[in-house]
This record gives structure tokens, sequence and C-alpha cells, in this order.
């Protein structure tokens, strides 16, 4: 039987990437990343691993993507990470 994850919130995935959780609620809404889950509720859920494969795969790709897609590749992956 696979492992399950752990699912986070929109919340703790922000925390994750250092990054506002209205900015991840951005990206999804211009199409730039997908959570894993919505809630019935309309809560989003987030995979880790998933969640960093695609953001990997939009900092690869940065220059096509809209002007705030930009800032991601700037951002720090995590928060503790410098700049």
């Amino acid at each position: 039987m696979p492992e399950e994850r752990r699912l986070l919130s929109t919340g703790e995935a922000a925390r994750h990437v250092g990054v506002d959780r209205s900015t991840l609620g951005r990206w999804v809404a211009a199409g730039l990343i997908t959570p894993t889950r919505r809630t019935v509720g309309g809560q989003y859920r987030w995979d880790l691993e998933e969640l960093d494969a695609q953001l990997q795969d939009l900092e690869q790709r940065g220059a096509d993507q809209p002007p705030f897609a930009r800032e991601l590749a700037d951002a720090p992956r995590h928060p503790e990470e410098p700049s």
C-alpha cells in the first residue's frame, strides 16, 4: 500500500515556499500552479513535493510567464534560505 503524504493548508505551503498565502492563490488563479486537492469547502491542499516540482518548472520557464511569476524565481525557496 503506498504511503500517504500529509497535505498542507495554503498557509503552511506558503510558509514553506516563503510567500504570502494570497500569492499562492493568485498563482492558482493564473494557472501557474495547481493544488494537490480542493476540499468540499473550496480550500486548497498541497503536497510539498508536488508544489516544489511545479515551482521548479516555473523557475526554468521564468521568462515565458507573467511579471508576478518572475518574482517566484527571485523568491527564496524556503523562509530560512537567504535571497
